[in-house]
């Protein structure tokens, strides 16, 4: 089930728990006599009473509905607004989103979240557990999720971060590794975990995972680090 769909699914329940709370509200009022009821349950009795009961229900309902329809229009709309243009080069160096000084976690927040997303299926453009991550889809999300910081969506544009690029003797875990898996410069990046390993989703019909940062296909592709926490 697509995110939208369980965010739907969700507003749904809580739209029909809030519409009984606000019957339920209502008629126990009018149940309890004037004499024992508060100011504000009175101001608020004496208001609806202008319209019989069964005019309450139905002007309820219809609140509810619209404000269902207008989260189901909004849903829809983010679902199908086309990606933003991935930039490259110089283009990206002068457009890079910056980091976010307000961050509520720390780079070991940031590796545990990150593992604990290994096995998460990959999904090109993906950044969503219950959709799949592509790379750099994965570092934007577990960066929001864990630290509370916000990343470019491009692997380009956050290899391109003016941040502190360690050396892979000085690494630490958090740091964004990044790597050239074509001819056309950088074009994966993953987050350094601790122990020489780094978590990543690596390709289509795969699945996030572990990999170390010798292994023979990685090391030699290997381009640098970021720190951002």
């Amino acid at each position: 089930m697509t995110t939208e769909l369980v965010w739907v699914r969700t507003l749904w329940v809580r739209t029909l728990w809030v519409r009984s709370l606000s019957e339920r509200f209502y008629f126990t009022l009018e149940k309890r006599p004037a004499k024992v009821r508060t100011h504000a349950e009175q101001r608020f009795f004496s208001i609806i009473q202008e319209q019989r009961p069964d005019q309450v229900r139905t002007h309820v309902k219809r609140a509810f509905l619209q404000a269902l329809l207008l989260s189901c229009a909004f849903l829809w709309a983010c679902s199908t607004a086309p990606p933003k243009r991935i930039q490259s080069g110089s283009e990206a160096r002068s457009s890079v989103s910056k980091i976010t000084p307000f961050a509520r976690g720390n780079s070991t927040d940031v590796a545990m979240r990150a593992l604990g997303l290994v096995g998460t299926p990959y999904r090109s453009a993906g950044s969503d557990p219950g959709i799949g991550f592509d790379c750099s889809g994965l570092v934007v999300f577990v960066f929001r999720d864990a630290a509370g910081v916000a990343l470019p969506r491009g692997t380009v544009d956050q290899f391109a971060l003016k941040a502190p690029a360690p050396t892979s003797k000085s690494m630490r875990t958090g740091d964004l590794v990044f790597f050239a898996t074509g001819n056309s410069g950088v074009s994966h990046v993953g987050i350094y975990v601790g122990e020489g390993r780094f978590v990543h989703a690596p390709n289509h019909g795969g699945r996030v995972r572990l990999d170390r940062l010798d292994d023979p296909y990685w090391n030699p592709r290997y381009r640098g680090a970021r720190r951002v926490l």
